[in-house]
Protein backbone atom coordinates (compact mmCIF):
# COMPACT_ATOMS: atom_id res chain seq x y z
CA UNK A 1 0.00 0.00 0.00
CA UNK A 2 2.86 2.31 1.06
CA UNK A 3 4.58 1.60 -2.35
CA UNK A 4 1.15 2.06 -4.60
CA UNK A 5 0.68 5.71 -2.27
CA UNK A 6 4.32 6.48 -2.98
CA UNK A 7 3.92 5.97 -7.13
CA UNK A 8 0.70 7.90 -6.55
CA UNK A 9 2.35 11.25 -5.22
CA UNK A 10 5.22 10.61 -7.75
CA UNK A 11 3.06 10.47 -10.86
CA UNK A 12 1.08 13.63 -9.19
CA UNK A 13 4.66 15.78 -8.54
CA UNK A 14 5.53 14.69 -12.37
CA UNK A 15 2.55 16.39 -13.76
CA UNK A 16 2.82 19.40 -11.51
CA UNK A 17 6.51 19.73 -12.90
CA UNK A 18 5.22 19.49 -16.35
CA UNK A 19 1.78 22.00 -15.84
CA UNK A 20 4.21 24.40 -14.04
CA UNK A 21 5.53 26.22 -16.90
CA UNK A 22 2.19 26.55 -18.58
CA UNK A 23 1.07 27.90 -15.05
CA UNK A 24 3.58 30.27 -14.35
CA UNK A 25 3.62 31.30 -18.60
CA UNK A 26 -0.40 31.92 -18.06
CA UNK A 27 -0.25 34.08 -15.24
CA UNK A 28 2.37 36.06 -16.61
CA UNK A 29 -0.19 36.62 -19.71
CA UNK A 30 -2.81 37.65 -16.83
CA UNK A 31 -0.62 39.80 -14.90
CA UNK A 32 0.85 41.83 -17.99
CA UNK A 33 -2.51 42.19 -19.59
CA UNK A 34 -3.71 43.87 -16.45
CA UNK A 35 -0.89 46.10 -16.31
CA UNK A 36 -1.66 46.86 -20.16
CA UNK A 37 -5.23 47.63 -19.26
CA UNK A 38 -4.50 50.00 -16.13
CA UNK A 39 -2.19 51.72 -18.98
CA UNK A 40 -5.55 51.75 -21.15
CA UNK A 41 -7.54 53.17 -18.61
CA UNK A 42 -5.24 55.95 -17.10
CA UNK A 43 -5.21 57.26 -20.89
CA UNK A 44 -9.02 57.21 -20.84
CA UNK A 45 -9.11 58.97 -17.52
CA UNK A 46 -6.54 61.52 -19.02
CA UNK A 47 -8.66 61.81 -22.32
CA UNK A 48 -11.76 62.61 -20.03
CA UNK A 49 -10.67 65.03 -17.26
CA UNK A 50 -9.24 66.71 -20.40
CA UNK A 51 -11.92 67.11 -22.29
CA UNK A 52 -14.01 68.29 -19.23
CA UNK A 53 -11.56 70.63 -18.46
CA UNK A 54 -11.67 72.21 -22.13
CA UNK A 55 -15.27 73.98 -21.10
CA UNK A 56 -14.77 73.92 -17.91
CA UNK A 57 -12.57 76.07 -15.22
CA UNK A 58 -11.63 72.98 -13.08
CA UNK A 59 -10.57 73.16 -9.30
CA UNK A 60 -9.51 69.63 -7.68
CA UNK A 61 -11.09 69.39 -4.38
CA UNK A 62 -9.08 67.43 -1.61
CA UNK A 63 -11.35 63.98 -0.96
CA UNK A 64 -10.21 63.74 2.29
CA UNK A 65 -9.53 60.09 3.91
CA UNK A 66 -11.54 59.18 0.20
CA UNK A 67 -9.05 59.55 -1.95
CA UNK A 68 -8.35 55.81 -1.42
CA UNK A 69 -10.38 53.39 0.12
CA UNK A 70 -9.90 49.58 0.70
CA UNK A 71 -13.04 47.90 -0.43
CA UNK A 72 -12.72 43.82 0.74
CA UNK A 73 -9.07 42.18 0.48
CA UNK A 74 -8.63 42.39 -3.39
CA UNK A 75 -10.42 45.75 -4.28
CA UNK A 76 -9.35 49.40 -3.63
CA UNK A 77 -10.84 52.42 -4.94
CA UNK A 78 -9.22 55.84 -5.82
CA UNK A 79 -11.15 58.93 -6.10
CA UNK A 80 -10.46 62.29 -7.08
CA UNK A 81 -13.13 65.44 -7.36
CA UNK A 82 -13.25 68.45 -9.15
CA UNK A 83 -15.78 71.29 -9.21
CA UNK A 84 -16.35 72.63 -12.81
CA UNK A 85 -17.32 76.62 -12.38
CA UNK A 86 -20.41 77.20 -13.59
CA UNK A 87 -21.13 73.28 -13.74
CA UNK A 88 -20.98 71.96 -10.75
CA UNK A 89 -19.46 68.54 -9.22
CA UNK A 90 -17.20 65.98 -11.02
CA UNK A 91 -15.97 63.28 -9.90
CA UNK A 92 -13.72 59.69 -11.19
CA UNK A 93 -13.43 57.02 -9.23
CA UNK A 94 -11.37 53.88 -10.23
CA UNK A 95 -11.49 50.34 -8.34
CA UNK A 96 -9.04 47.87 -9.19
CA UNK A 97 -9.71 44.26 -8.21
CA UNK A 98 -6.27 43.06 -9.34
CA UNK A 99 -7.59 41.17 -12.96
CA UNK A 100 -10.39 43.65 -13.35
CA UNK A 101 -10.16 47.46 -13.30
CA UNK A 102 -13.19 49.98 -13.71
CA UNK A 103 -13.20 53.68 -13.97
CA UNK A 104 -16.30 56.08 -13.27
CA UNK A 105 -17.43 59.41 -14.14
CA UNK A 106 -19.91 60.86 -12.20
CA UNK A 107 -21.03 64.88 -13.63
CA UNK A 108 -23.67 66.21 -11.18
CA UNK A 109 -24.81 69.24 -12.51
CA UNK A 110 -25.60 71.63 -9.52
CA UNK A 111 -25.60 74.98 -11.74
CA UNK A 112 -27.15 73.84 -14.94
CA UNK A 113 -30.57 72.07 -15.97
CA UNK A 114 -29.10 69.35 -17.36
CA UNK A 115 -29.03 65.22 -16.26
CA UNK A 116 -26.45 63.66 -13.91
CA UNK A 117 -23.89 61.95 -16.08
CA UNK A 118 -22.64 58.70 -14.81
CA UNK A 119 -19.45 57.06 -17.48
CA UNK A 120 -18.43 53.67 -16.40
CA UNK A 121 -15.70 51.81 -18.70
CA UNK A 122 -14.31 48.62 -17.24
CA UNK A 123 -11.58 46.82 -18.57
CA UNK A 124 -11.43 42.70 -17.65
CA UNK A 125 -8.75 40.71 -19.92
CA UNK A 126 -9.53 40.92 -23.12
CA UNK A 127 -13.46 42.20 -22.57
CA UNK A 128 -14.54 46.15 -22.48
CA UNK A 129 -17.78 47.02 -21.32
CA UNK A 130 -18.92 50.17 -21.28
CA UNK A 131 -21.88 52.16 -19.57
CA UNK A 132 -23.60 55.38 -19.99
CA UNK A 133 -26.52 56.55 -17.76
CA UNK A 134 -28.52 59.92 -17.16
CA UNK A 135 -30.36 60.62 -14.60
CA UNK A 136 -32.90 63.16 -14.71
CA UNK A 137 -32.86 64.86 -11.38
CA UNK A 138 -34.42 68.24 -12.15
CA UNK A 139 -36.92 70.07 -10.91
CA UNK A 140 -38.24 70.25 -14.80
CA UNK A 141 -38.08 67.56 -17.54
CA UNK A 142 -41.15 69.32 -20.00
CA UNK A 143 -38.88 72.16 -20.94
CA UNK A 144 -37.81 72.63 -24.36
CA UNK A 145 -33.90 73.12 -23.74
CA UNK A 146 -33.84 70.33 -21.14
CA UNK A 147 -36.06 67.66 -23.93
CA UNK A 148 -33.29 68.51 -26.64
CA UNK A 149 -30.40 67.90 -24.33
CA UNK A 150 -32.09 64.54 -23.36
CA UNK A 151 -33.34 63.64 -27.04
CA UNK A 152 -29.40 64.17 -27.99
CA UNK A 153 -27.98 62.03 -25.36
CA UNK A 154 -30.79 59.15 -27.20
CA UNK A 155 -29.54 59.85 -30.25
CA UNK A 156 -26.18 59.54 -29.29
CA UNK A 157 -26.83 56.63 -27.72
CA UNK A 158 -28.58 55.25 -30.68
CA UNK A 159 -25.48 55.29 -32.65
CA UNK A 160 -23.87 52.27 -31.20
CA UNK A 161 -27.13 50.14 -30.83
CA UNK A 162 -25.41 47.62 -33.42
CA UNK A 163 -22.42 46.79 -30.66
CA UNK A 164 -23.23 43.72 -28.67
CA UNK A 165 -25.28 44.95 -25.39
CA UNK A 166 -24.07 44.00 -22.00
CA UNK A 167 -27.36 43.16 -20.61
CA UNK A 168 -28.14 45.29 -17.56
CA UNK A 169 -29.86 43.95 -14.21
CA UNK A 170 -33.13 46.07 -13.59
CA UNK A 171 -32.74 48.41 -10.47
CA UNK A 172 -35.36 50.71 -9.04
CA UNK A 173 -33.53 54.05 -10.07
CA UNK A 174 -34.55 52.71 -13.82
CA UNK A 175 -37.50 55.22 -13.58
CA UNK A 176 -35.24 58.66 -13.36
CA UNK A 177 -32.86 57.40 -17.31
CA UNK A 178 -33.64 59.68 -19.72
CA UNK A 179 -30.76 57.84 -21.51
CA UNK A 180 -28.72 55.32 -21.32
CA UNK A 181 -26.42 52.51 -23.28
CA UNK A 182 -24.21 49.08 -22.34
CA UNK A 183 -21.81 47.72 -24.21
CA UNK A 184 -19.76 44.62 -24.02
CA UNK A 185 -16.34 44.20 -26.48
CA UNK A 186 -13.13 42.46 -27.02
CA UNK A 187 -10.10 44.28 -26.20
CA UNK A 188 -9.48 44.08 -30.02
CA UNK A 189 -12.07 46.47 -30.57
CA UNK A 190 -10.49 48.96 -27.73
CA UNK A 191 -10.50 52.03 -29.98
CA UNK A 192 -14.19 51.35 -30.69
CA UNK A 193 -14.84 51.07 -27.06
CA UNK A 194 -12.68 54.03 -26.32
CA UNK A 195 -14.67 55.93 -28.52
CA UNK A 196 -18.14 55.40 -27.09
CA UNK A 197 -17.05 56.58 -23.86
CA UNK A 198 -15.31 59.82 -25.30
CA UNK A 199 -18.28 60.27 -27.58
CA UNK A 200 -21.24 60.03 -24.93
CA UNK A 201 -19.38 62.22 -22.72
CA UNK A 202 -18.73 65.24 -25.64
CA UNK A 203 -22.62 64.88 -26.31
CA UNK A 204 -23.06 66.05 -23.05
CA UNK A 205 -20.54 68.39 -22.46
CA UNK A 206 -21.30 70.18 -25.43
CA UNK A 207 -25.09 70.21 -24.22
CA UNK A 208 -24.44 71.27 -21.13
CA UNK A 209 -22.30 74.31 -22.18
CA UNK A 210 -25.23 75.61 -24.75
CA UNK A 211 -27.27 75.63 -21.58
CA UNK A 212 -27.75 78.80 -19.43
CA UNK A 213 -26.82 79.22 -15.70
CA UNK A 214 -29.80 77.55 -13.94
CA UNK A 215 -31.88 80.49 -11.49
CA UNK A 216 -31.44 80.14 -7.92
CA UNK A 217 -34.69 78.80 -7.51
CA UNK A 218 -33.93 75.87 -10.45
CA UNK A 219 -30.70 75.30 -8.44
CA UNK A 220 -32.10 74.66 -4.98
CA UNK A 221 -34.58 72.17 -6.89
CA UNK A 222 -32.34 70.40 -8.62
CA UNK A 223 -29.90 70.13 -5.19
CA UNK A 224 -32.52 68.59 -3.07
CA UNK A 225 -33.77 66.26 -5.57
CA UNK A 226 -30.16 65.21 -6.28
CA UNK A 227 -29.61 64.68 -2.40
CA UNK A 228 -32.70 62.44 -2.29
CA UNK A 229 -31.80 60.52 -5.30
CA UNK A 230 -28.30 60.34 -3.44
CA UNK A 231 -30.21 59.09 0.40
CA UNK A 232 -32.53 56.62 -1.59
CA UNK A 233 -29.30 54.73 -2.75
CA UNK A 234 -28.50 54.00 0.69
CA UNK A 235 -32.06 53.41 2.04
CA UNK A 236 -33.23 50.96 -1.56
CA UNK A 237 -29.74 49.98 -2.10
CA UNK A 238 -27.67 49.70 -5.81
CA UNK A 239 -24.62 47.40 -6.67
CA UNK A 240 -22.22 50.60 -5.44
CA UNK A 241 -23.97 51.26 -2.69
CA UNK A 242 -24.64 48.18 -1.28
CA UNK A 243 -20.55 47.75 -1.69
CA UNK A 244 -19.48 50.71 0.08
CA UNK A 245 -21.87 50.27 2.77
CA UNK A 246 -20.54 47.12 3.54
CA UNK A 247 -17.15 48.21 3.80
CA UNK A 248 -17.03 51.82 4.84
CA UNK A 249 -21.03 52.07 7.27
CA UNK A 250 -23.90 53.89 6.52
CA UNK A 251 -22.80 57.40 8.02
CA UNK A 252 -19.34 57.19 5.97
CA UNK A 253 -20.91 55.93 2.61
CA UNK A 254 -23.57 59.04 3.18
CA UNK A 255 -20.62 61.17 3.98
CA UNK A 256 -18.82 60.19 0.89
CA UNK A 257 -21.85 60.37 -1.32
CA UNK A 258 -22.59 64.29 -0.16
CA UNK A 259 -19.17 65.64 -0.03
CA UNK A 260 -17.16 63.60 -3.15
CA UNK A 261 -19.44 61.50 -5.14
CA UNK A 262 -22.65 63.84 -6.00
CA UNK A 263 -20.53 66.52 -4.06
CA UNK A 264 -23.45 68.44 -3.10
CA UNK A 265 -21.86 69.57 0.30
CA UNK A 266 -18.33 70.07 -0.78
CA UNK A 267 -19.46 71.97 -4.64
CA UNK A 268 -23.03 73.98 -3.56
CA UNK A 269 -23.91 75.98 -6.07
CA UNK A 270 -22.38 79.59 -6.32
CA UNK A 271 -26.00 81.21 -5.69
CA UNK A 272 -26.28 78.95 -2.37
CA UNK A 273 -22.68 79.43 -0.85
CA UNK A 274 -22.07 81.87 1.85
CA UNK A 275 -19.38 84.19 2.41
CA UNK A 276 -16.95 82.83 4.59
Amino acid sequence: MKAKRGGKLKAAGLILLTLLPVILLAAGLLIVRAVNNRKIMNALIDEGVRSAAMRYDLTQQDTGGYAEMHIGRMTKVRTAQYRAAGFGNLSVAVRDSGLRQTVTFTFTPLEKNMPLCRLEQSYFMWTRETAAEFYDLVGDTASPDYQRVTGSLRNAAQFFSGEPDAGAEPHWYDSYLSASVYKKLKSKDEERSREMFLSMLEVYLEESVRQEKSKPEEAARQLEITQNFAESLLEKGSPSADLLREALGEARTRDFFRRVLFGTDACQPDAQQTNT
